[in-house]
């Protein structure tokens, strides 16, 4: 058997995903450079990593595994760059000079032709745990391989900003075509419960990609970073905080994400799942019926309502009689209801959503798709054993990308009608079984696979996979992002995570 081992240090390029810091830079000054965006914000500047191009890596891979005899080898630049650096250089390729000015999280960058601030230092971006200095030393598989790196770092930052150049460039014809007469007011979005999963995701799309001002609340204990939308504390159990950010932004859409929404927690934690969901609900409904207009309000349900489904019953359309499983579907199923209720009574306007599962990067591993991809890195990073726990594989569940799912909630909001309830999924199943093999597959360990007692619930329903006609016929909305693509990069995520602190 012949098996090698590439040990890659940062390989970079314009593929690289926004989470990632050289991406964020890049897509930053190009977006700066065109008058889109102000300035970034960043973590510690003083990190030092060795970044190399994506294409000298992937040659260095093949010759890998063209030796006759198998050996490890380093693959790297043998040179470090600050974060600073790479920032300076990103500007500078985008035709903008810029000094540094202060210290520490006083740090600031101008822009020397304006005196513009072009890049502060938020702490809120530094990592509990930062590794200071990573350099690797090539020489063996410059020697042995005769690889050598051919793209330089200057050349592999100027390739990344010219990409996103013409990538914003692009995304400012199109919006320059949809752009609003003078007389059309910027439409104005709330999202209530944006500290979690999916609030970045709905607040990068209202904001970046349809031009809104964006509001978000996030209970005191949150930690809620956003560079794109104004962040308000609220309490959801206290009505009059969210009276007050009401009254305060007077938002034309309402987004309803605020939940607690895993359903391992909600069998150990009812009260607390009948309180946020419920209470939290009809405290925020309670409040916009009080408002002197009429917002669009979006309360955000899960396919886990349907409950216990059985085969002959899928696809599942909205009107099959819902027969919760467990306690966070009960809320869930009682929150759409209210909603429904308070449209008929009060001539609101409410639409409500059940999204099946929604997967992606940064979702915290309470669900399967991110727990899945932990431990493989985790096992990657030979921080566990390499063995998975896993609970029931035979149940087969809709999975969407969290951007497609982003993607309705705006049409929906916008095109929905008050009082309707919209599906929201790819419209196919699959057993988690198969999912989890998928991701297996992207790892180059061999992995063992056990089940464990303590992950499987109380109830679980076999199928759940929904009928997603009614959500296109209304707003033409259908989901974009292969399932692939979802769970490379959701595992690419947690590979570059300090797991140590996880």
């Amino acid at each position: 058997m012949y098996a090698c081992s590439g040990i890659l240090f940062n390989h970079e390029s314009e593929r690289r995903g926004l989470e990632f810091v050289t991406r964020k830079i890049t897509h930053a000054v190009a977006r700066i450079k065109l008058g889109v965006q102000d300035h970034v914000e960043l973590g510690n500047l003083d990190a030092k990593r060795d970044w190399g191009h994506s294409k000298d890596y992937v040659r260095a891979m093949w010759l890998l595994l063209q030796q006759d005899h198998a050996e490890d080898y380093v693959i790297a630049t043998n040179e470090t760059r600050t974060v600073r650096e790479f920032a300076e250089a990103a500007f500078k390729a985008a035709g903008i000079e810029v000094e540094f000015e202060g210290e520490g999280v006083n740090e600031i960058a101008k822009d020397k032709a304006t005196g513009k601030v072009v890049l502060k230092v938020n702490p809120d971006f530094f990592r509990p745990a930062e590794v200071e200095l990573l350099i690797g030393n090539p020489a063996k598989a410059e020697k042995e391989l005769g690889w050598e790196r051919e793209i330089s770092f200057n050349e592999l930052v100027e390739r990344m900003v010219k990409n996103d150049l013409a990538i914003v460039e692009k995304k400012k014809k199109k919006n320059k075509k949809k752009k609003k007469k003078k007389w059309e007011k910027t439409m104005k979005a709330l999202i209530i419960g944006g500290g979690g999963f999916v609030g970045p995701y709905l607040v990068n799309h209202l904001h970046d990609d349809l031009g809104y001002e964006v509001a978000v609340t996030k209970t005191a204990k949150e930690q809620l970073a956003l560079s794109n939308a104004v962040v308000y504390d609220c309490d959801i159990l206290n009505k009059s905080e969210i009276t007050d950010v009401l009254e305060t932004v007077r938002p034309d859409y309402i987004f309803h994400l605020a939940a607690q929404s895993s359903v391992s927690v909600s069998w150990k934690n009812p009260a607390l799942t009948i309180d946020v969901n419920i209470k939290g609900a009809v405290n925020m409904l309670d409040a916009v019926r009080e408002l002197d207009y009429k917002p669009r309000v979006l309360l955000i349900g899960s396919g886990e309502e349907y409950g216990h489904i059985r085969q002959e019953e899928c696809p599942i359309i909205e009107d099959t009689v819902l027969r919760p499983g467990n306690i966070y579907a009960a809320t869930k199923s009682c929150q759409n209801m209210l909603g429904s209720i308070y449209a008929a009574a009060y001539h609101m306007d409410v639409m409500m959503v059940r999204a099946f599962n929604h997967i992606g990067p940064n979702q915290t591993p309470l669900f399967v798709v991110a727990d899945f991809c932990k431990q493989v890195a985790e096992i990657e990073k030979g921080i566990k054993d390499p063995v998975m726990y896993v609970g029931n594989l035979s149940a087969k569940r809709d999975f969407t990308d969290v951007r497609d799912v982003v993607r309705a909630y705006a049409l929906l909001v916008q095109k929905g009608k008050a009082g309707e309830t919209y599906n929201i999924g790819t419209g196919h199943a699959l057993a988690i079984q198969e999912i989890l093999d998928r991701i297996i597959s992207l790892s180059d360990k061999k992995i063992e696979v056990r089940v464990d007692a303590q992950r499987l619930r109380p109830v679980d329903v076999p199928i759940i996979e929904p009928d997603i006609s009614k959500v296109h016929d209304c707003t033409g909305w259908k989901p974009q992002i292969p399932l692939e693509q979802t769970l490379r990069e959701t595992l690419e995520y947690w590979r570059v995570q300090d797991l140590c602190q996880k």
